[in-house]
């Protein structure tokens, strides 16, 4: 499947560091003392890496959202536990199958073929598709979702979807999915699927983020008072702060956390590093997004 988004560079005197991002940064070369930072926080403002699930009851399709690419993750021969795991999960030992995940060539389309030595009938007797889908949800759970923390999409008929949110014990598994079958689906029709839903759980966390902040009382938000957000920085005070794309105010930071108002340009980027340093969350927006003559808002914790 293909990919979008960009590449971020940074460079020194001493390394160079490198970022694929999902949101395209503008071309360009800039020279600083310090590294325009702004790119990566567009880029991991909203969340961007997802896990995705195909449901089909002869067989599942597991992808990956990540660093701008979405690539499908072969099940059975990215892990080598994989078989024993599923045999186990389903009890082919006692009925002396081998079943594995993932399919022989779904290249074309979006079917897996759920693989067995004995009739499908036999199959379907002994393991039917709770079974089934527990033994997926299990695996990638703990092989996939705790390693990474991703997000997972399901991707199926509501059918099938009901069932596996109705045996699922996975915390990352979002109420958002995408309702339709891939079992007739090209791996171009698939990645247009996700990237539709992509944009709509982005549009969401966009709505959310400014619905807290309307909703978030006067005194615990500070509205483009430098002062007052350069202490609640260095305080670990700020758990969101919104920044309009392309402000750059001047003035900085001291090391006692009050602002000095001079020409530099380094108060944005203080400020930014003093919320992430005290797991707060930065989120640059457009103009027209943020609050009515703000440029710079912070909803604080306390």
């Amino acid at each position: 499947m293909d990919s979008d988004g960009g590449l971020v560079l940074y460079i020194t005197t001493d390394n160079a560091y490198y970022y694929h991002v999902d949101v395209a940064p503008i071309n360009g070369v800039t020279y600083d003392h310090r590294p325009n930072i702004i790119p990566l926080i567009k880029n991991y403002q909203y969340t961007r890496n997802y896990h995705v699930l195909l449901l089909n009851q002869e067989g599942v399709r597991f992808l990956e959202k990540s660093g701008g690419q979405l690539f499908e993750i072969d099940l059975k021969e990215n892990d080598k536990d994989a078989t024993a795991t599923q045999n186990e999960s389903l009890g082919a030992d006692s009925t002396d199958t081998s079943l594995e995940f993932g399919s022989q060539d779904t290249s074309n389309a979006g079917t897996g073929e759920f693989r067995s030595e004995h009739n499908d009938s036999i199959f379907e007797k002994q393991y039917d598709l709770k079974h089934y889908f527990s033994a997926v949800d299990h695996y990638i759970d703990r092989n996939y979702s705790r390693k990474t923390t991703f997000p997972l999409i399901l991707f199926g008929t509501k059918e099938n979807q009901d069932l596996f949110y109705e045996i699922s014990e996975n915390d990352y598994l979002l109420d958002e999915s995408i309702d339709e079958s891939a079992s007739q689906l090209h791996d171009d029709q698939i990645e247009e699927r996700v990237k539709e839903k992509e944009e709509e759980i982005i549009q969401k966390q966009e709505d959310e983020l400014i619905e807290r902040f309307e909703e978030t009382t006067p005194e615990y938000r500070i509205d483009d008072i430098p002062q007052d957000l350069a202490l609640s920085g260095m305080q670990g005070q700020i758990e969101e702060l919104i920044v309009e794309e392309g402000y750059v105010p001047t003035g900085s930071i001291d090391g006692n956390g009050a602002y000095q108002d001079n020409d530099r340009t380094d108060f944005l980027y203080q400020l930014v590093n003093l919320v992430f340093n005290t797991d707060g969350k930065v989120y640059i927006l457009p103009e027209d997004q943020m609050p009515e003559g703000v440029k710079l808002s912070a909803r604080l914790r306390f």
